[in-house]
C-alpha cells in the first residue's frame, strides 16, 4: 500500500472511530442532600427533582445518582410521578317535554325529568343559527304547580361574525326539582343584516352626500335539540402529576408583516407540557402556536409543539376564558409562543406561566443512613439497576415516603460547552457529504493509479 493510501486510511479510521472511544471517568459537578424523616426500618423514599437539577441533567437523565454519605451508590428508579384526581363526567338526563308555549317575544319550554333519573346540573340548546345572543330564565318545581326561580338572565350566544366563540349551555344550581320551565327571551327579533344600502350624491364629479341604510332582518332562534345533563364526580387515576415551574424570562416582539406577536420564553430544561398566557386584554379569540427549536448541524429551525385557540370573554354576565396551550413533554431552554393577530389589536402579555410533569427518584432507604442526589456529568452512562422490578412490586398499595431536596452544593466547576465538537460535525449533512465525497474521490484516484501501475508491470 502506498504512503498516500495509508495516510487516508488512517484518517478515515480516526474519523469514524473517534465517536466510539472509551469515555473518561465520570465526574459529577453538583449534589443535594435528600431530606426526609428518619426511618425505623427499610422504607421506600421518593424525592422529586427540581429546576436546578433539570437545568444541568442531560436528556434521558443518565447523569443522576443516589448515594449514601460514604459515597456508595444506591440503586434507584426514576419515574414520572402520577396522582389520582377527581374527574367530572357528563351524563345525559332523560326527560319528556310537557308543553311549549310562545308568548309575545319569548318561548316557554316545560320539561319533566323521568322517574329514576338524577336532577340535571344544566342543559344545552343546540341550534344551527349563527350570530345571535339570547337571554334565558329557568324556574323549577317539584310538582309542576309551584315554581321557584333558578336562573335569571343567562346568556346563550354565537359570535361567529366576530370571534370563534359560542355558548349554548346554561348551568343550574343544585336542586331536587323534577319539573323545569326554560324561558328563551326574544326568540324572534330584528337585528342588523350583513348588507347595507349606500346612496351617494355627486356634483361636478365630487361626492357631496352619502346615505347609508342598514337592512334589518328578522332572526328566529330555531332550537334543533334540547339536552339536559348531570355532572357525575368520581375519583380516577388520571395520569401524570403536574407542577408549575418558574420562567427564567420572556420578551415580546411584534411582527407587522406576519401580523403576529412572538413571545420568546426562557426556561431551565424542565419537562414542560403547557404554557399559560396571563393578560389584561379581553374579548378576543386568537390562534396560538408553541414552537421549540431543533438543530441539524449548524442550522436551527422552530418546530411546532402545540396549537390552541386562546380566548377571553367579558361581556355583560359572561366571564369565560381559555388561556393555556398544551403540548407533549419537551425539555429545552427556549420556546416561542406565536399569536396570530390578523387585523386585530395586539394582546397585552402580563406574564407567562409554565407547567409540566414531575420526575422523582425512588429508592430503598436504610435505618440510620443519609442520602444525597448527585447530578451533572458530561460522561456518566445510563445506570442499569435491577431495583425497578423490585420497587414496582413493593409500591403496589404501599405509601411511599415523600422527600425533598436541600441546597445545591458545587462539587466541581463544569467545563464550558465546546464551540465545535465531532458530534456537531457528524450531524451536519453538508460537511459530512463533502468530506465523504472527497475521501471517495481520493480512494478512487489511488485505486486507479494502483491499477495502472499493475498494468505497467512486465509480464514474467
Amino acid at each position: 500500500m502506498t504512503m498516500q493510501a495509508s495516510l487516508i486510511l488512517a484518517l478515515l479510521l480516526a474519523f469514524f472511530w473517534s465517536g466510539g472511544h472509551a469515555e473518561p471517568a465520570s465526574t459529577f459537578h453538583f449534589e443535594k442532600t435528600i431530606l426526609f424523616e428518619a426511618v425505623e426500618a427499610d422504607d421506600i423514599v421518593a424525592v422529586p427533582l427540581d429546576s436546578e437539577v433539570y437545568a444541568v441533567v442531560r436528556d434521558q437523565f443518565p447523569d443522576l445518582r443516589v448515594t449514601r454519605e460514604d459515597g456508595a451508590e444506591t440503586p434507584f428508579l426514576l419515574e414520572r410521578a402520577t396522582e389520582t384526581r377527581e374527574e367530572t363526567t357528563r351524563e345525559i338526563v332523560p326527560f319528556e317535554t310537557v308543553s311549549l308555549k310562545e308568548e309575545e317575544s319569548h318561548v316557554d319550554i316545560h320539561v319533566q325529568i323521568r322517574d329514576g333519573a338524577p336532577s340535571p346540573g344544566g342543559f344545552t340548546i343546540n341550534t344551527k343559527v349563527k350570530d345571535f345572543q339570547r337571554s334565558v330564565d329557568v324556574t323549577g318545581s317539584a310538582d309542576g304547580g309551584q315554581w321557584q326561580p333558578l336562573v335569571n338572565g343567562a346568556l346563550i350566544f354565537d359570535y361567529s361574525r366576530y370571534l370563534d366563540l359560542k355558548n349554548w349551555e346554561v348551568q343550574l344550581p343544585a336542586n331536587q326539582f323534577r319539573h323545569f320551565k326554560i324561558t328563551v327571551k326574544e326568540v324572534s327579533k330584528e337585528q342588523e343584516g350583513a348588507l347595507k344600502e349606500v346612496t351617494k350624491r355627486f356634483q361636478t364629479g365630487n361626492e357631496i352626500e352619502r346615505i347609508e341604510k342598514t337592512q334589518l332582518e328578522r332572526q328566529t332562534l330555531r332550537i334543533e335539540r334540547l339536552e339536559l345533563w348531570h355532572l357525575s364526580r368520581q375519583h380516577r387515576s388520571s395520569g401524570n402529576r403536574e407542577s408549575s415551574y418558574p420562567i427564567a424570562g420572556f420578551k415580546t416582539e411584534e411582527n407587522p408583516e406576519s401580523r403576529q406577536t412572538i413571545v420568546e420564553v426562557q426556561v431551565k430544561r424542565e419537562p414542560l407540557t403547557s404554557f399559560r398566557v396571563e393578560t389584561t386584554s379581553r374579548n378576543f379569540s386568537r390562534r396560538v402556536e408553541v414552537q421549540a427549536p431543533s438543530s441539524t448541524g449548524t442550522s436551527t429551525k422552530w418546530d411546532t409543539a402545540g396549537i390552541a385557540t386562546l380566548y377571553k370573554l367579558d361581556l355583560i354576565s359572561e366571564d369565560r376564558k381559555q388561556l393555556q396551550i398544551s403540548f407533549p413533554e419537551i425539555r429545552g431552554e427556549r420556546f416561542r409562543i406565536v399569536i396570530d393577530n390578523h387585523d386585530n389589536p395586539t394582546i397585552s402579555i402580563g406574564s407567562i406561566k409554565a407547567a409540566g410533569n414531575v420526575y422523582r427518584a425512588v429508592f430503598v432507604a436504610s435505618k440510620g443512613s443519609k442520602y444525597r442526589l448527585r447530578y451533572g456529568s458530561e460522561s456518566a452512562p445510563q445506570p442499569d439497576y435491577d431495583v425497578a422490578a423490585v420497587l414496582a412490586h413493593l409500591k403496589s398499595g404501599y405509601q411511599v415516603k415523600e422527600a425533598s431536596l436541600g441546597q445545591e452544593v458545587v462539587l466541581s466547576t463544569p467545563p464550558p460547552a465546546p464551540a465545535f465538537t465531532l458530534q456537531k460535525l457528524l450531524n451536519n449533512p453538508i460537511l459530512m457529504g463533502t468530506l465523504v465525497g472527497i475521501l471517495v474521490l481520493a480512494f478512487g484516484f489511488l485505486l486507479f493509479r494502483a491499477a495502472r501501475r499493475v498494468e505497467s508491470l512486465p509480464d514474467e
